[in-house]
């Protein structure tokens, strides 16, 4: 009796804290379901994850994850990366119509849409397209059109042209044009363009003197053929022709048909020739000229510092006033579950997408929202629209002109963020799915060759492989672990003209034009004298953008300082520290700058 008794109580300490008159009462164990189900994943998770594993082409695992998803407005955006993947999908013509009948205001519709032109069945009929492409007008020239090669005769002339002096052969190209059937076609202009380019050739050739004889005929046409004072005023100066070089470069600084960076450009090669004939106040009144017509341009900063000594950029903020909310917008609905499912790119088109569509009001409430979000390739481009027409005064920028919200790659940065953002303003304009017709990719464009070559790994060659590029952080590391290889080569020796234009063209080209070219002790000479005008207008691009970032982040740029003085720009790190912008947002503590007298 007495080990029952203690068995009883030892039970009732076991349930717990229960009384006797509850112990008397215990019946049978509540029966228990055979399963009981994890707690529900929140949607944003699913899509997180659903997203990872189409990256792997994991299509049965993200369609079960699709099936327990209560909110389906991203479903979109999950098809179109699927049947537009690569390599792992191919994509049915009734996916692709039924896509286009439930999807067609998403950003990447035109794509599916001409992909689902070319698997449809003979005799099936094509959904509507999707809504027109709206281009916003903030590139637009105000300077006169002239109307040449408009004939099929003409253009298949201009081809043959081009294809000469890029095989480097200007005296073919020069005979050519020469023909009694050939220039019987060619209208004047035509020709002297034609010329020009020419021209042009042979001074890359080495071959002043003749660019210079070719430059000369071609400047009767200066009004539509306003390089052509560009070419012989450099090619004088190559020669030594101080005297000539001024004239052609005034011209050009003069000509109102013009585009005003290359007025800018020819304003300080006048005021380098004034200095040469050792006339100081011909050249200082030339570089007033570079000021005034390439303001916050390559040249227009150089002239700036050359006559007024370091340059101090005024930042404002774009008027968000009368703003008109836009969180209704479905867009805007989707691209901020989007970015709570850690799918910023996916959020930039989703946004740049509708940026043309909206009332201005509601451009100034998306503004708001990129830099609330710190999106930055949706600020840089709705303060271009925002800004555009405005009166603009040198030196005075809006901040989203420039963004600065940090982009942290895995490892911490090796390069300065200046750098980094300048290079990434040029290369993709923050947009992180930015694909050039190359094939280079994401916000630094990696080409995947190069990313192989610096990862070591060599799936970046493959087209499974090539997307990862996309990925952030991934195309950070890789973009600036490039940039540092470049920096440390000791052909390039620091020389940020140099490093860009090898960022941009390769380091093999910039070493064979640095060959041909010889040891040029003149920097802007070696810059101007480089084979491929797209490098050429890259590198002072980056360089423009560099200087201004490092006074967005509060920074001195010896660099200006140096090219300034005719020197080479070398690239030196600056201290970077965290302070406050006019809107919060975090920048960099000045430190004393280090400027040239």
């Amino acid at each position: 009796m007495r080990l029952f008794s203690s068995l009883f109580f030892i039970s009732l300490l076991l349930l717990g804290g229960g009384t006797l008159a509850e112990a008397r009462t215990l019946g049978p164990p509540e029966p228990r379901p055979a399963y009981q189900p994890p707690p529900k994943q929140p949607d944003h998770e699913l899509y997180e994850r659903i997203f990872e594993l189409q990256e792997s082409a994991k299509w049965a695992s993200a369609d079960r994850l699709i099936r327990e998803l209560d909110d389906t407005s991203l479903l979109g955006h999950v098809y179109r990366l699927r049947y537009m993947h690569p390599t792992a999908y191919r994509s049915k013509w009734p996916e692709l119509r039924d896509w286009l009948k439930k999807y067609a205001d998403h950003p990447g519709a035109w794509q599916v849409y001409h992909l689902a032109k070319k698997r449809r069945p003979k005799g099936a009929r094509m959904p509507k397209p999707p809504p027109a492409r709206i281009y916003n007008q903030t590139y637009a020239s105000s300077l006169p059109t002239f109307r040449t090669f408009y004939k099929r005769s003409t253009r298949r002339i201009r081809r043959e042209v081009n294809r000469l002096t890029y095989r480097e052969r200007p005296t073919q190209a020069l005979r050519y044009i020469s023909k009694r059937a050939v220039d019987r076609q060619l209208s004047a202009a035509e020709t002297d363009l034609l010329r020009s380019k020419i021209a042009r050739s042979y001074f890359i050739e080495g071959k002043p003197s003749k660019a210079l004889e070719i430059a000369q005929l071609a400047t009767r046409s200066r009004h539509v053929v306003t390089l052509s004072d560009w070419h012989a005023g450099l090619a004088a100066w190559r020669l030594n022709k101080f005297n000539l070089a001024v004239t052609h470069f005034t011209n050009l600084s003069e000509n109102e048909n013009a585009k005003n960076r290359h007025r800018a450009a020819a304003s300080v090669w006048a005021a380098r020739s004034y200095l040469a004939l050792n006339k100081n106040p011909e050249a200082t009144l030339m570089l007033g000229e570079a000021v005034k017509y390439g303001g916050n341009d390559f040249y227009g900063l150089l002239a700036y510092r050359r006559l007024n000594g370091p340059v101090a950029f005024s930042w404002t903020q774009t008027s968000l006033q009368e703003s008109e909310t836009i969180e209704n917008l479905d867009a805007v609905q989707r691209a901020l579950k989007l970015l709570e499912a850690d799918q910023q790119e996916l959020t930039e088109l989703e946004l740049l997408n509708i940026r043309n569509r909206l009332t201005q009001p509601q451009q100034k409430a998306l503004l708001e929202l990129a830099i609330d979000l710190k999106l930055s390739a949706v600020e840089l481009a709705m303060t271009e629209i925002l800004e555009y027409g405005n009166e603009r005064t040198p030196h005075v920028l809006p901040e989203g002109y420039f963004p600065i919200h940090d982009y942290m790659p895995s490892a911490d940065y090796k390069v300065d963020k200046a750098l980094i953002f300048a290079l990434i303003r040029q290369e993709s304009r923050f947009k992180a799915r930015a694909k050039s017709r190359a094939g280079a990719r994401g916000l630094m464009q990696i080409m995947p060759a190069t990313a192989a070559f610096v990862s070591g790994d060599r799936k970046f060659r493959y087209r499974s492989g090539r997307d990862r590029l996309y990925n952030i952080p991934i195309n950070l590391d890789i973009g600036q672990t490039y940039l540092f290889k470049l920096l440390s080569e000791e052909s390039m020796e620091n020389n940020l003209i140099k490093v860009l234009a090898s960022y941009n063209a390769g380091p093999g080209n910039v070493k064979r034009w640095a060959r041909e070219i010889g040891r040029a002790q003149d920097p802007l000479l070696f810059m101007e004298s480089m084979r491929a005008p797209e490098t050429r207008l890259y590198v002072q691009k980056v360089m423009a953008n560099l200087w201004i970032y490092r006074d967005r982040l509060n920074q001195s740029s010896p660099s200006l300082d140096e090219l300034a003085s005719g020197e080479w720009p070398i690239y030196r790190s600056q201290p970077d520290m965290q302070a406050e912008t006019k809107n919060g947002k975090s920048r960099s503590v000045k430190m004393t700058a280090d400027v040239l007298n």
